[in-house]
């Protein structure tokens, strides 16, 4: 969902035209640039989120009921929020 919402403004555009020659920083051109600014916005939404509102997001969807999330072996399981956790399958 947060992905869409990042990219609907895209979804509204007939075309996109980059005129790049890639930078000195070897930052990317054109398209890959593109993908690069869409990935990084939506890494960042979280830290955001929280600066704006003060709602921590991750710990928000890990919490909700009926979300399952998968913990690697050795590390131990936390379910304050009620959400479902899976182990690795090795029994422990």
């Amino acid at each position: 969902q947060v992905a869409d919402a990042v990219a609907q403004p895209l979804a509204k555009t007939d075309s996109i035209v980059v005129i790049s020659n890639g930078g000195q920083d070897g930052a990317g051109a054109g398209a890959s640039k593109v993908t690069q600014d869409v990935s990084s916005t939506i890494a960042q939404l979280p830290a955001l989120v929280q600066s704006l509102t003060g709602v921590d997001l991750i710990s928000t969807l890990k919490n909700l009921p009926g979300v399952v999330s998968y913990v690697p072996a050795g590390e131990e399981a936390s379910n304050e929020g009620g959400g479902s956790t899976l182990d690795d399958g090795d029994g422990d």
